[in-house]
């Protein structure tokens, strides 16, 4: 067991065991193991735990990682969540309170002074969950620009989160400004709490340092989908572009998702997965190899389900034409020959007109019959319906 404060890291001989960081106000545990194997590579995995179960039957600090580093020969530091440690609370985020403030920014410090310390030239910050959260974080502060990083089923915002784990965390957190609710608990309430503390709350797709590389694994019938993945897709607006089944890349920013079926609801990937996913990571396999081999090397097809959030890459698939005298045949197309198990239907209008319905059914394509007349417009309306019922249409005008 160490002491050491921010500014004295660097240079500190570590061990493989327990080390308490003193920082300016409070202190922090990490865990190092397998140090002996920067030696053969210059790869430290940086480790966030996830939520604490049976919490009160367990005695603090919690550490996770252990069995990946010795598996894959990597040296570890796994970091404890010091309001978790000292509370009875099993999720806090990584995100500090108004004893442990700045928490957020001061981890990236200490990564980067053990690092500096080490002589370690690259970092792979791992987590699930609420620790997948925690390195998100990370990977937009600017301390940690050229990390990699792996998380599962993260979440991307603290307040999106089941609100009672929210409030009991604020609660306990940041007493004072809890109290001043007078019971008034809400959302909107508990998040302007950790603002006004300057905890980083949320991430979004843009604040990820550009040079950071991410791989982001979720569960397909995980709630997160919904409340965390899809705005954290979304939100910026930016053109992500599908790369298969159930996987999509945002390649200026070299974000790979891979939604993936392990289970029912909060299910966590199979080791096998994470471990692959982190040796490429460490091997400098490309983002797109990565979720590639998801696809078609790791996984079987019970276990790779497609995504069928389609308008995420809008230019995925597209409406052709093409006419032969009075038929005109009207045909679905998806990018890359990558097909998505649908329905589809088909709506010709005449003049803005509804004139021929073809509801939905198996073909990708439908052969209209149009006789001869002074039409002004004629247009084809193509629908797709998903295996989660969710609708999309495109038209194609053909006069």
């Amino acid at each position: 067991m160490s002491n050491n404060s921010i500014p004295f890291i660097c240079g500190s001989s570590f061990e493989n065991g327990v080390h308490h960081i003193k920082l300016a106000d409070y202190g922090i545990d990490l865990l190092f193991n397998g140090l002996e194997y920067l030696e053969k590579r210059s790869t430290l995995l940086v480790c966030f735990t996830a939520a604490v179960s049976n919490r009160d039957l367990k005695e603090a600090p919690f550490f996770s990682g252990l069995g990946i580093s010795d598996e894959l020969e990597i040296a570890l530091c796994s970091i404890a969540d010091p309001i978790v440690s000292e509370s009875k609370l099993n999720l806090a985020w990584y995100a500090g309170s108004s004893i442990y403030k700045m928490l957020q920014k001061n981890i990236s410090d200490v990564i980067n002074n053990v690092c500096t310390s080490l002589n370690v030239e690259n970092i792979i910050l791992m987590g699930g969950s609420g620790g997948g959260f925690a390195c998100l974080v990370q990977a937009s502060l600017p301390k940690l620009v050229n990390c990699k990083v792996i998380v599962w089923n993260p979440q991307t915002s603290i307040t999106q989160y089941k609100i009672e784990a929210v409030r009991r965390y604020v609660e306990y957190g940041f007493p004072n400004e809890y109290n001043n609710l007078n019971n008034l608990i809400t959302e909107h309430a508990l998040k302007n709490i950790l603002e006004i503390n300057d905890v980083i709350e949320s991430v979004q797709v843009e604040s990820i340092n550009k040079s950071t590389e991410v791989i982001y694994l979720q569960n397909k019938t995980d709630d997160h989908v919904a409340q965390h993945l899809i705005p954290f897709i979304k939100g910026s607006g930016t053109s992500w572009k599908r790369r298969g089944q159930s996987s999509f890349i945002l390649p200026d920013k070299n974000i790979g998702i891979y939604v993936g079926n392990w289970g029912e609801g909060h299910a966590v990937p199979p080791k096998s997965i994470i471990s692959y996913a982190i040796k490429a990571l460490f091997e400098d396999n490309p983002i797109t190899d990565i979720l590639q081999e998801c696809e078609k090397g790791m996984l079987s097809v019970k276990d790779n389900p497609e995504y069928v959030d389609l308008d995420i890459d809008p230019s995925y698939w597209w409406v052709s034409c093409i006419r032969d005298g009075d038929k005109y045949k009207v045909k679905v197309q998806f990018r890359d020959e990558i097909r998505i198990n649908c329905s589809y239907a088909y709506y010709l209008y005449c003049d803005g007109y509804i004139r021929e319905r073809i509801g939905y059914g198996d073909k990708d394509s439908h052969t209209f019959n149009i006789t001869p007349v002074n039409y002004k417009s004629i247009e084809v309306k193509a629908f797709l319906r998903m295996s989660n019922g969710c609708k999309l249409s495109k038209k194609i005008t053909l006069i």
